[in-house]
């Protein structure tokens, strides 16, 4: 039982619109908890960044045994949009609820819980694509809602900062589960379901059907070349991407003595730099194709730590936060492509669920942060990032061979 994917036939504006802004909504929560304020509150709570690494790691790793599954049921089903708003619900409510207590194991389940439905919820996300555009307006459709998503980062920070200094840091969660819930609205009521197969619902039988299917697809994935050479290459950059997000205000608060004010700053920059330049590279990717820009913002990303890593000064820094903004909004756009190019229509849910899973399981990088740390230093856990980068884009410079060969 499989039901067809197709593209739709015209680009409108309201659906198109009401896509991209869950984009918007969902960095809200990104830029507020996993970035700015979770990981320096809980670092001066526990005096370690080891437990919130440890968080990350098991919200990650849940979320990459159920992302491939959920996104096969999906393909099935037809209920993209409910699973979201599910999804995205209970990421809100619980939140929100992290600024009921400074307890931090209490802190750190909540988060869990957060994160684990948060990246749940973007296999859903992602499989909607198909359904509001033509197939010669992905990449640029892709590239707007990455360009509002960091809109939504930047406008997230100049809110914030005022309320905490209003509220407390504490209560800034209430306001990133707000805010996340209200702009995530659109896209529960403008964007139509896929097209599921005929009488299929959501059962036991059907998860336990797709954990099957999900096997057998990732067994075929060696004779499949180019698609494996993209999700290893995938796994090893978002690691190190992933890690940098969650870990870029601690470390320049604790490693780089940078004050908060002047941190806000650089994350600014980080949203803006990859808004501005997320349109520009969803065209660039519907023209040449998407390999060329995921090697390009592989070496930004490399080039970004190493400016962080070798000065301490504040400029370099500042100027190194405009380059990864860069690199940011280029991943997402040319992944989100590439992995469309290479799945087949009728199995996009699936394929998308397994180039989430990737990202999902390089949650090892966290942990590995978190410890090397806590350790070592700093610089060497970041030092290590890098060191995933280069694995990524050995594999990314792969892709082109491994078409021809497959």
């Amino acid at each position: 039982m499989q039901a067809d994917v197709d593209y739709a036939p015209n680009n409108r504006f309201l659906p198109i619109v009401s896509w991209a802004l869950y984009d918007f909504a969902n960095t809200i929560f990104s830029i507020l908890v996993v970035t700015r304020y979770l990981p320096p509150l809980l670092k001066e709570i526990t005096g370690a960044s080891s437990p919130l690494g440890g968080a990350v790691a098991v919200s990650m790793l849940l979320a990459g045994i159920l992302v491939p599954v959920m996104g096969a049921v999906s393909d099935i089903t037809g209920r993209n949009r409910r699973y979201l708003t599910v999804t995205t619900l209970i990421c809100v409510a619980a939140t929100s609820a992290i600024s009921s207590t400074q307890q931090a194991p209490v802190m750190l389940a909540l988060f869990l819980v957060a994160n684990l439905t948060y990246q749940v919820s973007m296999v859903f996300y992602n499989s909607l694509l198909p359904t509001i555009c033509t197939v010669d307006k992905v990449g640029t459709v892709s590239g707007l809602g990455v360009a509002l998503g960091y809109g939504g980062s930047f406008f997230a920070l100049l809110l914030a900062g005022p309320y905490v200094r209003a509220y407390g840091v504490e209560n800034v969660f209430v306001l990133a589960g707000g805010l996340f819930l209200l702009f995530s609205l659109p896209i529960f009521i403008g964007v139509a379901e896929r097209t599921g197969a005929p009488g299929a619902v959501f059962s036991r039988d059907l998860v336990v059907e797709r954990f099957r299917r999900v096997f057998d697809t990732v067994r075929e994935l060696p004779s499949h070349r180019s698609m494996l050479y993209f999700l290893l290459g995938n796994f090893f950059c978002l690691d190190a991407v992933n890690t940098t997000i969650i870990f870029y205000s601690e470390y320049l608060i604790h490693a780089r003595g940078i004050p908060g004010s002047k941190v806000d700053l650089c994350l600014i920059a980080v949203q803006l730099s990859a808004l501005c330049f997320s349109l520009w590279i969803g065209r660039r990717v519907d023209r040449t194709g998407s390999r060329a820009m995921l090697l390009w913002v592989t070496v930004v990303w490399i080039i970004a730590i190493a400016l962080v890593l070798l000065t301490g000064s504040y400029p370099v820094v500042l100027l190194a936060s405009v380059i990864g903004g860069f690199g940011l909004g280029g991943i997402w756009v040319a992944g989100r492509t590439m992995l469309l190019e290479l799945s087949p229509p009728q199995r996009v849910g699936e394929f998308m669920g397994l180039y989430g899973m990737t990202g999902k399981f390089s949650a090892v990088g966290a942990l590995a942060f978190g410890l090397l740390a806590d350790l070592f230093s700093y610089d060497k856990a970041l030092m290590f990032q890098i060191g995933m980068l280069l694995v990524g884009y050995f594999f990314f410079s792969r892709i082109d061979r491994a078409r021809q060969a497959v």
